[in-house]
């Protein structure tokens, strides 16, 4: 069981040795606790995670689930605070598309008036949202807060949907 998650490199050394027919190789590992290959700060949560857990229904609610992320005060809630950074200084990045807005550096519509107007987008879409607060890549240059790396989920040739309910 080898889980790689969004911008991780995992290295599975094999070594393999000629055997009789009879033989069998097991190979069993520890999995390593910490990704020496990245200096990013943050936290990778997948959808079977998120479904457990009894946050909002907006992929950007989940982002509070991270170390480091806070309100974004007058921004709006859909716009986090980072490390301390405005709510209008982080980075949005779905399947490697930048989604911030050029504007104002909010996730979706902005406001002047109302603030931030958010994005609908359910995280039910979401195979992983990875929140990096600091030390991530020179790729990710325009931010000054934090970046968040969304991989949507893939179709299947199977119907199959979720429901859900506020009470």
């Amino acid at each position: 069981d080898v889980f790689v998650r969004v911008g991780q490199t995992v290295d599975v050394p094999l070594t393999m040795r000629i055997g009789a027919i009879e033989e069998t190789v097991q190979v069993v590992a520890p999995a390593a606790s910490i990704d020496t290959s990245s200096a990013a700060i943050g936290a990778s949560l997948d959808s079977a995670t998120l479904s457990r857990l009894p946050v909002g229904r907006r992929f950007s609610d989940t982002l509070y689930l991270t170390p480091g992320v806070s309100t974004g005060g007058s921004v709006g809630i859909a716009n986090p605070s980072i490390e301390g950074s405005s709510g209008l200084e982080n980075q949005y990045v779905v399947d490697g598309v930048n989604i911030t807005n050029g504007g104002y550096g909010a996730l979706g519509s902005y406001s002047i008036v109302f603030g931030s107007l958010g994005n609908g987008t359910p995280f039910d879409f979401m195979q992983e949202v990875q929140v990096k607060t600091g030390g991530y890549e020179a790729e990710f240059g325009q931010a000054t807060g934090g970046v968040i790396n969304v991989v949507t989920k893939s179709g299947t040739n199977f119907f199959k949907g979720s429901a859900f309910g506020y009470a």
